[in-house]
């Protein structure tokens, strides 16, 4: 072999994983990701703007990871349903609940009752603002939809309504322990 071949062989060798990135980054797209929930555009939220509905501490869901959650006041069943998820989502993180907190935002400024709220205590239930409301991307109703917000103040991720508890604590175990905020 000359040695003009075996030096076009080295740069050719070098060179190829560069053209494979290139390649790479601009012509292969992934068909699929392994989070459960809609991945959101990065938005930030006006969670300075939110006030709770009774004497509850609103500093309660700042810094942390909120599981945010829009229903009425009344609290049917389906709302029930969402805030035992919600529940059950942040006591499987563990070691890392701490850093979750759980809300509900109320979108007919009815305040849920003693009754409801029994069963969920340290549910942070917050006053509707139109202009956070209107915010939340949603398709249909914003009842059907659990999000998860960072501790930055900006949403994540959304779940649809009924959504598989075992690939939600999957998505969220997986970012609290890559992640050092909250």
């Amino acid at each position: 072999m000359s040695p003009r071949t075996k030096l076009l062989l080295i740069i050719f060798v070098m060179a190829s994983p560069l053209f494979a990135s290139y390649l790479t980054y601009y012509f292969w797209r992934p068909t699929h990701s392994v989070n459960y929930g809609e991945l959101l555009p990065t938005k930030p939220l006006p969670l300075e703007q939110l006030q709770s509905i009774d004497s509850e501490n609103i500093e309660a869901v700042k810094g942390k990871w909120v599981l945010l959650t829009v229903d009425s006041g009344r609290c049917d069943t389906s709302c029930r349903d969402k805030l035992y998820l919600i529940r059950q989502i942040r006591t499987a993180q563990g070691k890392h609940m701490d850093r979750v907190a759980r809300a509900l935002v109320v979108d007919d400024n009815t305040k849920p009752t003693a009754e409801v709220m029994k069963d969920y205590t340290g549910t942070v239930v917050l006053k509707g603002n139109p202009q956070l409301l209107s915010q939340l991307p949603t398709d249909g109703s914003l009842h059907d939809h659990v999000f998860l917000i960072d501790p930055l103040g900006n949403l994540v991720l959304r779940y649809p309504l009924n959504p598989n508890p075992k690939k939600m604590i999957k998505d969220l175990t997986r970012l609290l322990s890559v992640s050092n905020l909250g």
